[in-house]
């Protein structure tokens, strides 16, 4: 979900600009291949609009302020096949979030900085497993077991390892440092939900 100023990209906002009725900022939300407008009537996939109806149940865009993208994950019943992570309704968990700079870039808060961030405007997050040098045998054994976020999930999806203090990467400004490890119990499953 984004609160970022609005982007005089067609005739009628162009006009609307001219009337001086043009919003100072706009209001979007959506997936990797998804963006959706808070005025649309989108149905997508669900046959629901998903995404705005989770966002909208944590009042997600009160909570926000202009210049900043949030980016999480919809959990729950119907959303990724048996990973229901305990909910009978979808939620949204917070992972990581990205602020306009004042020299119209956009940085990403480090991943303590996220923590705070979801604390001080009551965002749920993702469970934090491990801060420390990178290992990969502490990595490894991490994927393994239950769910940490909801226990009764038998099989963990994965883990996200990000670095602590070099987040964004200098090299290719809109990236970060950060992967995915997938449990070898998750990959190992047949119907996965999402292609890895």
């Amino acid at each position: 979900a984004s609160i970022l100023p609005t982007q005089v990209n067609s005739l009628w906002k162009r006009f609307l600009k001219l009337l001086r009725l043009l919003p100072k900022h706009e209001r979007y939300y959506g997936s990797n291949r998804v963006q959706i407008s808070t005025k649309s009537d989108y149905k997508g996939f669900y046959g629901f609009d998903l995404y705005g109806k989770t966002l909208n149940k944590i009042n997600a865009f009160e909570k926000m302020k202009p210049g900043e993208i949030i980016y999480g994950e919809i959990i729950g019943a119907g959303v990724q096949g048996n990973y229901t992570y305990g909910r009978v309704d979808q939620h949204f968990v917070l992972f990581d979030v990205k602020v306009l700079q004042p020299d119209d870039t956009l940085k990403w808060l480090l991943p303590e900085e996220v923590e705070v961030y979801a604390k001080e405007r009551g965002f749920d997050f993702v469970p934090m497993l491990y801060r420390g040098p990178f290992s990969k045998e502490i990595c490894h054994e991490l994927t393994k077991g239950p769910s940490v976020y909801a226990p009764e999930q038998k099989i963990r999806e994965g883990i996200a390892i990000k670095s602590r203090f070099e987040y964004n990467d200098t090299a290719m400004p809109s990236h970060k440092k950060c992967l995915k490890w997938l449990g070898e119990e998750y990959l190992g499953q047949k119907n996965l939900t999402e292609f890895h």
